[in-house]
């Protein structure tokens, strides 16, 4: 997958999700260091999303036929890689003889990386007195980083939004220690957890629906050091995870207060949760009375079965809440998470087989609803990929934190079977195709009664030389057609030029609604040594926010925008980044919307 491919699956996750945020978690931080060629797995080559799945494939086969990697130069050997594949992954790849492997600790500090970010920002948009905010317009994020390989790893953010009144409102940190005897991983701090297809816990990032042959796949490590600045969906406490022969164990205990809503219940005015918050921001009076209002503890584990074929895991896990959680009494709330206690468990698989790969999972809530998802992956032919999968998922099943392969990503709710396939008849020539159907039976914070829908897309990529290429997409999503024409040039080797056009139609009973999108960027790549710049002005129109149409932007390393435009107007930003000589990196970004934001951040290595 390219970069380019990479940002088009953001955006169309953010579309067909529906989600109305702005700004993405820091999902990439995780693959910011690089791996030893003769540890890394078929799972963090997954993650980096570079990749396709026989593309990992052909590297594991090579390693596990030739043996151990002996200079990345080898990596033109394999079976299905060309130049193209090599020069994607090999930055995130280095090799060093095992020889020279020293564990020691002191030897681990010395040979390790160390790192520190520091961000800061500003718009004019601020206005507290109107807004109500009780602290200043400042915002800063401290980020310190130490990573030996994949053995020892340590780091913490502190982290303040515009408008709070507490200087460090956001802490977080967390100690890793790395393969060591039958111990794979121990984790003390704050750390994420991701657990088979996502429908009893996810709480990483995943791509959304599309035409991708990997869309629908959910595959991540189990745990995760939290190492972004999302201050609620985490988990803080212990984790480990140990391996003996083909079995696995992994347990983790957590406990976190987190932001949550408060209400009362009755004459007693007994205290209830009535939602839970993911925003983080505590800039006035009502934010701050939610911060850290309800102690959530959490308990779970993983038991996991491995076979040179796949594998077959059994997950568990119990939310408890120190005030119980009773949503709001609207008909769609009826089924969800509540009271004190709730838990679920699942079963969930991934085999590769003479027919494909085929992968799911089966899960069950508290009160004994279920929800099953199944897919298939075929490799028809070099040229041709398919996939095809079903879901059916109780409209009273409920889980707390996923992200699973659905209409809105959410577990619950939903029946549909989804086909995708990838055709590259040429190697200059690209195309994807995908259809999907799904069900509602119960009623939806949208819909009030049984919802039927669907999405389709086509996108045909050309490639006519190394340094042009060209994307056509078309896209339905239920009422709405959008269509896409994407083209990036490279006049030089040092510039890139990227053009993108778009349109989105949404017919309803009453009226029909227009989205018009156009941007040109330039890309300037080490103009001076060092010097990087990216510039971009965008023009939008659009007939109401349901036609918005979302657009990726480059920022500043750690910092991703995939903004909404909607209304009628301009945007426009400049990127600079500089690295000197010492390996300190900085950073700024300037963008104008409706009102002026700006962004510096300093990257400094102390190793």
């Amino acid at each position: 997958m390219t970069q380019e491919q990479h940002e088009e699956e953001v955006e169309n996750s953010m579309v067909l999700t529906r989600q109305p945020s702005e700004v993405f978690p820091e999902f990439l931080e995780q693959n910011e260091h690089r791996y030893h060629i003769n540890r890394v797995s078929a799972i963090e080559l997954s993650a980096t999303g570079l990749l396709t799945k026989g593309q990992i494939d052909a590297f594991m086969n090579h390693k596990q036929q030739f043996g151990p990697f002996i200079s990345l130069m080898e990596l033109q050997s394999i079976m299905g890689w060309d130049a193209s594949i090599v020069r994607k992954i090999i930055p995130l790849l280095y090799y060093r003889p095992e020889s020279q492997f020293v564990p020691e600790m002191k030897q681990r500090f010395k040979e390790g990386t160390h790192r520190i970010l520091f961000r800061t920002g500003g718009s004019t948009r601020w206005r507290s007195e109107k807004d109500g905010y009780v602290g200043n317009s400042s915002r800063y994020l401290f980020n310190y980083r130490f990573q030996f390989e994949k053995l020892f790893r340590m780091g913490f953010t502190v982290e303040k939004d515009a408008g709070e009144v507490r200087r460090m409102d956001h802490r977080s940190g967390y100690l890793v220690i790395g393969k060591k005897g039958w111990i794979q991983q121990a984790i003390l701090g704050d750390f994420q957890v991701n657990m088979g297809q996502g429908l009893i816990h996810w709480q990483g990032y995943a791509i959304g629906k599309g035409a991708g042959i990997l869309s629908s796949f959910r595959q991540d490590q189990l745990f995760i050091p939290h190492t972004g600045n999302d201050e609620n969906r985490f988990h803080r406490g212990v984790a480990i995870s140990i391996k003996k022969g083909k079995m696995e164990g992994s347990l983790f205990v957590s406990r976190l207060n987190t932001d949550a809503r408060i209400d009362t219940l009755g004459t007693d005015s007994i205290p209830i949760i009535t939602s839970l918050l993911s925003s983080g921001l505590h800039r006035s009076a009502g934010e701050l009375r939610t911060r850290k209002s309800l102690s959530k503890s959490a308990m779970g584990g993983r038991i996991r079965f491995t076979h040179s074929l796949g594998s077959l895991g059994i997950n568990a896990l119990v939310h408890s809440f120190s005030i119980p959680l009773i949503k709001e009494q609207k008909i769609y709330n009826q089924h969800a998470v509540g009271g004190k206690i709730w838990w679920n468990a699942s079963i969930d698989h991934q085999w590769m087989t003479p027919w494909g790969l085929l992968f799911g999972e089966i899960a069950v809530d508290r009160q004994g609803d279920w929800s099953v998802i199944a897919n298939w992956i075929k490799s028809i032919d070099p040229k041709l990929d398919l996939t095809i999968g079903y879901r059916k998922m109780s409209p009273e099943y409920s889980a707390l934190e996923t992200n699973c392969f659905s209409d809105n990503g959410t577990a619950g709710n939903e029946e549909g079977i989804y086909i995708s396939t990838v055709f590259q008849p040429h190697k200059s020539h690209y195309w994807e195709l995908f259809v999907d159907r799904f069900r509602k039976p119960w009623p939806s914070f949208s819909v009030d009664g049984i919802e039927y829908g669907g999405a389709w897309g086509v996108k045909y990529s050309w490639r006519p030389n190394k340094k042009t290429s060209m994307q056509l997409r078309l896209q339905q999503q239920g009422s709405q057609f959008r269509f896409r024409m994407h083209v990036i040039m490279q006049p030089g080797e040092q510039v890139e030029l990227r053009i993108r056009n778009e349109v989105t139609f949404l017919k309803s009973e009453k009226s029909r609604e227009v989205g018009m999108l156009s941007y040109a960027e330039w890309i300037g790549k080490d103009l001076i040594k060092g010097l990087t710049l990216s510039m971009r002005l965008t023009f939008f129109e659009t007939s109401s926010y349901a036609t918005r149409i979302y657009a990726y932007e480059r920022d500043v390393q750690g910092q991703f925008m995939v903004p909404a435009h909607y209304g009628k107007g301009t945007r426009a930003y400049i990127l600079a980044a500089y690295g000197l000589r010492n390996g300190i990196k900085l950073q700024g970004k300037w963008s104008l919307h409706r009102y002026r934001e700006w962004r510096i951040q300093v990257i400094c290595p102390l190793s």
